[in-house]
């Protein structure tokens, strides 16, 4: 399959299998847009590329693409990369604009779900103060820093990775970046963490090397990958297990609950149903999981497998390779049917409280789709969640000056309890 670093400049009206592994929306006077929408998108031959759109088109995109995901793409522009200020090492750019569609890819691919360009040492000191080029660091955690506060929030959080060469790296993570790391390490304490960060800019102030973060900047905890996989194992078999402990104050504020009367309100279905907002909102619900669906979706009729293929809209199956699926134009939402003793409503799930749920990613639950009396559902989930006592914290969307939408999407898992086989969150 063609890559894209293969393609000309110029508009593409091809379709392109790729994974969208990073978004973030960034400003600048240095990039093509002052204020745009960026993507890392790994092509069919395992290469990085640099995606940008404008911010106009920050809804229809980041309501169309999920970070992990496959998508064809097509209708976009291949541009000659700024010199001034790029992401990743590149050649060049991708522009979606209005015309760019993004379409869901359902099936297994040799596309890897995470892929890092990690820098040695050399190439860090070689980017000491260029503000033109981010970098992307690997190592174990050896020590937790120091800690800035400002009004019981994290300003500055200062770490210590030891990277393959055995090199000690400093980062600093600030403002919202700095929420990002897990304080309360659970399951690490005994073992030697790899922490992946991405998107970072070399600084040296007073002859010392540090690493900062940006608006790109990602964090990794142990991802499933072949360079973490061989950072781990070489930091362990040289100094063996790391018992990294986190100071006592950062747990005690990582854990800090607001005054009883700023606490989340919590409010029966029914209730939920009929609040009026002209504001964002965040409400918690104690419900009993029901079933999990498929929302919003629209298919086109072609097979992926089939080009020229048409799909019987009441089968559901491909006429010529005999596949039992259809292919959504528009990325379907996950949602939940739950119940409480006043109603029933439906909330959406998001990628990370489904498979904190499920132990499912939202790939694997889509692939294993099943139809029952027209409607999608997916019955290998199901078997996990159905009858779960759960306490969910939910954003409602207001619509304009009237009333809800009645869209409800999971915020946060607050508490779930399976009383049989299955997960078990508290």
């Amino acid at each position: 399959m063609e890559g894209l670093s293969q393609l000309g400049y110029g508009y593409q009206g091809n379709k392109f299998l790729v994974r969208f592994i990073r978004l973030w929306e960034s400003c600048s006077f240095h990039t093509y847009y002052a204020t745009m929408l960026n993507f890392i998108l790994l092509d069919a031959n395992n290469e990085q590329h640099w995606a940008i759109a404008p911010i106009s088109e920050r809804d229809r995109l980041f309501a169309s693409v999920c970070e992990g995901f496959l998508y064809y793409i097509t209708g976009f522009k291949i541009v000659a990369a700024q010199p001034s200020w790029k992401p990743i090492d590149t050649n060049i750019t991708l522009v979606f604009g209005k015309n760019t569609k993004v379409l869901d890819y359902l099936f297994r691919s040799s596309i890897p779900c995470l892929r890092f360009r990690l820098c040695t040492w050399p190439t860090i000191l070689s980017r000491a103060n260029m503000n033109t080029v981010l970098s992307d660091v690997g190592g174990v955690i050896i020590d937790v820093g120091d800690i800035e506060y400002q009004r019981n929030d994290i300003k500055r959080l200062k770490l210590t990775l030891l990277d393959r060469s055995l090199s000690t790296i400093q980062i600093t993570l600030w403002g919202e970046k700095s929420r990002l790391f897990q304080f309360d390490f659970k399951d690490y304490r005994s073992k030697n963490v790899v922490l992946i960060v991405t998107g970072l800019l070399v600084r040296n102030r007073t002859g010392r090397i540090h690493l900062t973060s940006t608006q790109a900047t990602t964090l990794y905890f142990n991802p499933e990958c072949e360079e973490v996989r061989n950072l781990g194992g070489y930091v362990k078999a040289t100094y063996g297990d790391f018992i990294c402990q986190v100071p006592y104050d950062a747990e005690y504020r990582y854990h800090y609950f607001p005054e009883p009367s700023k606490r989340t309100p919590y409010l029966p279905l029914y209730d939920l149903l009929q609040t009026r907002l002209w504001v964002y909102q965040k409400f918690r619900c104690n419900v009993t999981i029901i079933d999990i669906l498929l929302r919003g979706s629209h298919y086109d009729g072609a097979c992926l497998e089939c080009k020229d293929s048409v799909l019987d809209e009441h089968v559901y199956c491909c006429s010529t390779c005999g596949r039992s699926f259809v292919t959504p134009i528009s990325s379907p939402s996950i949602v939940l049917l739950v119940g409480d003793h006043t109603g029933e409503t439906e909330f959406t799930l998001q990628p990370r409280e489904l498979k904190q749920l499920t132990a499912y990613s939202r790939e694997e639950v889509l692939r294993n789709r099943r139809i029952v009396h027209g409607t999608f559902t997916f019955p290998r989930a199901l078997r996990v969640i159905k009858g779960a006592q759960c306490t969910f914290e939910v954003v409602v969307t207001p619509s304009s000056y009237t009333n809800t939408t009645g869209n409800f999407e999971i915020e946060q898992v607050v508490k779930y309890t399976k009383m049989q086989a299955g997960n078990q969150f508290n």
